[in-house]
């Protein structure tokens, strides 16, 4: 399954955490919104939303990557429509 990148950079630990959490399949990810709370200390509403922006994202090709985004260099001349995986 891909890696998901957040809207914004402030909330990508929370997806990192996510994408950690389904990997290790302790829970099904419609009730990892309770994981969020308890290791982020969040409201349940915050981690709610979060939890179905991150789901959201798995749909939506721009955001999805292959790996976590890295700073890699770009050839001049080479179209890149979003972050390069490793």
């Amino acid at each position: 399954m891909p890696y998901i990148k957040a809207p914004k950079p402030s909330l990508q630990k929370y997806y990192d955490f996510l994408e950690d959490l389904r990997k290790s399949g302790a829970t099904n990810m419609f009730g990892a919104s309770v994981y969020l709370e308890s290791a982020f200390s969040l409201p349940r509403d915050k981690a709610s939303s979060i939890l179905s922006d991150w789901m959201r994202g798995h749909s939506d090709p721009e955001r999805v990557l292959l790996g976590p985004p890295t700073k890699k260099r770009v050839k001049p001349g080479r179209m890149v429509t979003r972050y390069e995986t490793d």
